[in-house]
Formats: C-alpha cells, structure tokens, sequence
C-alpha cells in the first residue's frame, strides 16, 4: 500500500465526516448525541486530518515499513469511510426522529471504535503516542450503572410491597423512576432507553390525571419491563471488562478468608465497583453477609449461570 493510497482514504474519511448531521431534530436526546458522540468523533477527525499533515511532512519515511500494517491502515480508512457513507441512507423524518437518532447513535459509537483504531496505526506510523480515550468513560459507565441498580431494586421492592394493588404499585414505582431521570447520570444511558423514558414520562403524566386501574396495570408492568430492559447497561465493552477482572480478583480474594468472617472494609470497596451489576449480589452485601455467601454468588456470576 502505498502512501498516496493512504493519504488519498484518509483524506476521504474526513471529507464524509461532514455529513454527520443531527441538526435537522431539536430535542434534548439530540443535544446528548450531539455533546456525547459527535464532540469525540469531531476531536478525533481533527486529530486524523493533523496525523496526516504529518505523514505528508514525513513522507515515505514516516509510514510503518511493514506492508501489513500499510493495509491495516488503509483498510481501516476504508471502513470507517463506509460507516459515513451509510448515514447517507438514514431516513430523516422530523416528527419522529427516534429511528434515525437510534440507527445514529449505534453507528457513532461504531465510528468512535473504528476512529482509535485509526488513530493508534497513524499515531504509530508518526511515531507519536495515539490519543488517550475518555478517562472517565468507565466513571460514566459505572455511575450509570449505580443508578440504575437503584431504580431496578425500587421496583422489585414496590411489586413486594403492594403486590395486589397495581395503582400503589405505580405510584411508588413511579416517584422512583422520576429520580432516575432527574440523576445526572441518567444522561449517560442510551438514546433508546432516554427516548422509552420520555414516553413513559408522558403516559404516567396522562395516567394520574383519570388514574383507572386497568391503566395502572398496564403501564406498571411497561415500568417495570423498562426496568428490566436496563440491564443491558452491563453489556457495554468497558464494564464487561471491568467486571471480569474485578469478579476475578474478588474470588481469589474471598477464597482465601474464612468462610463465615465478615466482609472486611476493603472488599467492601471493591464490591461497591459491581453496584448494579446484580441484584442479589447487592442485596447480599448490603445485608452483612458472610464471606461464603457472597463468593457464592460470585462464583455463580462468573460461571453465567445467572443473569442480575
């Protein structure tokens, strides 16, 4: 591959960048895709088009010498072009926007991948240090997570309570549900689950005003599915991860205390770093459980025999 070729993808990459465009939608998911994901992929196109100014200062010299990663980093140019491309085909209808907003957000994020892997291999062919990811993407995440292991165990704990009263049932479920999307790190949730919030939002809003008991019912068991539904937050690359590595520590940890002592102070942090992740997990930690009980869990988590 040569270093025209390169200059020449790399060059197409920044130039189908532009039609990234949300503007057409005026709305407060638009504004958290806008500020979340297109800010990265802007800062990172600007460092591609200065990593490629350098590859030209540089010339020849200045791209890997292996011919294997020339093609690594032209075909990651490609693809990522491609990606762009595609958004050209998005249907844009301003009165629902949510398919586009859903189909663009799935895509940036795959763009915001694809861009650090592109800026690794022009950061390595200009013998520079490639840029450094967010600092506080797992923080998001995890603050994410936390608020919405709250909001999941407030709606278990409501159905327990008033289990034969749907309107009881809603209206704690609801004062919960309020307080999650008034959390700061309810903006770090995904489009999708922002956009369902909305609705429900509005149709709890239009409930309390008749308030029957069959829309009680209906829209209770909406609530508590939505809650369900938010587990995927665990799916994300950087907590899976995390996860992984702190459940392994943990257990060896665990493993090597008596049975039936109680959890010392610093497992305690260290399991405060799994908030969310499951529910019976929390629920054991909270309640003082022993040792054995909670690596217990532990280990069934690890095996995925399991889901939170």
């Amino acid at each position: 591959m040569d270093v025209e070729t390169i200059q020449r993808r790399v060059g197409e990459l920044v130039e189908a960048a532009e039609i990234l465009d949300v503007a057409a939608f005026d709305s407060e998911p638009v504004e958290i895709l806008r500020r979340d994901l297109l800010t990265p992929v802007d800062d990172l196109i600007g460092r591609a088009c200065g990593l490629l100014g350098a590859l030209e200062n540089g010339g020849r010299e200045a791209l890997p010498t292996s011919p294997r990663r020339r093609d690594e980093l032209a075909d990651l140019a490609f693809i990522i072009h491609s990606q762009l491309r595609g958004q050209r085909k998005l249907p844009v209808d301003a009165d629902q926007p949510a398919p586009y907003l859903l189909t663009a957000e799935r895509m940036l994020n795959k763009l915001t991948r694809g861009l650090r892997a592109l800026d690794a291999s022009l950061a390595d062919a200009c013998r520079l240090s490639p840029a450094a990811p967010p600092s506080d993407q797992l923080e998001r995440s995890l603050g994410a997570r936390r608020v919405i292991g709250k909001f999941r165990r407030a709606i278990e704990e409501a159905e327990e309570l008033h289990r034969d009263d749907d309107k009881a049932k809603l209206r704690t479920g609801a004062t919960s549900f309020a307080m999650l999307v008034c959390k700061p790190e309810f903006r770090h949730l995904r489009v999708a689950d922002r956009l369902t919030a909305n609705q429900l939002h509005a149709r709890i809003r239009d409930w309390a005003s008749e308030g029957s008991p069959e829309g009680a019912r209906v829209l209770w068991q909406d609530l508590a599915t939505y809650a369900s539904l938010l587990w995927d937050v665990n799916r994300r690359s950087e907590l899976v991860e995390h996860d992984r590595e702190a459940m392994g520590e943990l257990i060896v940890i665990l493993a090597e205390m008596q049975p039936h002592a109680a959890l010392p102070v610093s497992t305690m942090t260290a399991l405060h770093a799994l908030q969310g992740y499951d529910l019976e997990l929390d629920a054991r930690v909270r309640a003082g459980q022993d040792v054995n009980t909670v690596l217990t869990r532990l280990l069934e988590l690890n095996r995925g025999s399991v889901v939170g």
